[in-house]
């Protein structure tokens, strides 16, 4: 079907695309512009204030409650019964659903940036549903793009190893979900909510230090 769209309408993208990639993705490769690691360390595991607001903007999302329903008419109807729902209950081995929405909200709070991985069968009836759901921390996935400004993938590395995802050439849709908080100097990342703050909590951390260096001595 897709196929035979581009066939009918070719494609289209935006005129200025390709320039913005020409000039800003040296090698296709956009990287996140921040070390995450020291701005997770600098805000969220040692300014009490940060990790607070954070916490609770973090736990707040995983408290809200997901259901699943159908339109019949005018009537919405619950359904009890779905393969949804059980991801939704358990989005894979290693956690649960309330988890796994606190780790991505907290990521997104703290690197403006998140990343939510869909695992699905390649083979059999199920082949192309969601079965399992992971959250990536953002720091080690990589934006992918193409000469003429298209997104074409995801590339995640730990290790030195890496891990690949190719995204839809026209839907622009693939395994890996990106969510991004509005940046208005970058065309690929996000802004972190923390990032303005920055300054204050450096202050407030050099503060502390200050503080227990003077009760020390």
């Amino acid at each position: 079907m897709l196929k035979e769209l581009r066939r009918l309408f070719g494609r289209k993208t935006s005129s200025v695309a390709a320039v913005i990639a020409t000039a800003q993705v040296p090698g296709g490769v956009v990287w996140t512009p921040r070390r995450y690691d020291t701005f997770a360390q600098e805000t969220y595991l040692k300014n009490v204030i940060a990790y607070r607001c954070i916490e609770e903007i973090a736990r707040s999302v995983a408290g809200v409650g997901w259901g699943l329903f159908r339109h019949q008419g005018a009537s919405r109807i619950a359904v009890e019964v779905h393969p949804l729902l059980r991801l939704l209950e358990r989005p894979n081995p290693y956690e649960g659903w309330p988890y796994l929405m606190l780790a991505t909200t907290a990521r997104l709070v703290l690197a403006g940036n998140a990343f939510l991985e869909r695992v699905a069968p390649q083979t059999g009836p199920n082949a192309g549903a969601p079965a399992e759901l992971y959250s990536h921390r953002p720091d080690r996935i990589a934006v992918l793009v193409n000469p003429d400004g298209r997104l074409r993938g995801y590339r995640y590395t730990v290790g030195g190893q890496s891990r690949e995802w190719a995204v839809d050439s026209v839907t622009q849709q693939g395994d890996i979900l990106h969510l991004r908080q509005f940046h208005p100097l970058d065309d690929w990342w996000g802004a972190a909510a923390t990032e303005s703050a920055a300054r204050e909590i450096d202050t407030a951390n050099q503060a502390t230090e200050w503080n227990m260096r003077l009760l020390q001595n």
